[in-house]
């Protein structure tokens, strides 16, 4: 089974984003994870910020392990 799932890049990890889809992230083969920054831009952002988020968020993720 494929999994793919992704977390939009707001900056901060909230105790929702952990309960809600890391905690079920699992280290399978077949599963990719990743950042969405593509998908939070619905709204209007200043590109130097969305990166700034990206990449704050990306190195979260890489904390949580």
């Amino acid at each position: 089974m494929v999994i793919f799932s992704g977390i939009q890049p707001t900056g901060q990890i909230t105790l929702g984003n952990y309960i809600g889809a890391l905690r079920n992230w699992r280290p399978d083969p077949g599963s990719f994870y990743c950042v969405v920054d593509l998908h939070s831009l619905s709204q209007p952002w200043d590109p130097a910020e969305l990166r700034q988020q990206s990449r704050s968020t990306a190195a979260l993720l890489l904390a949580l392990g």
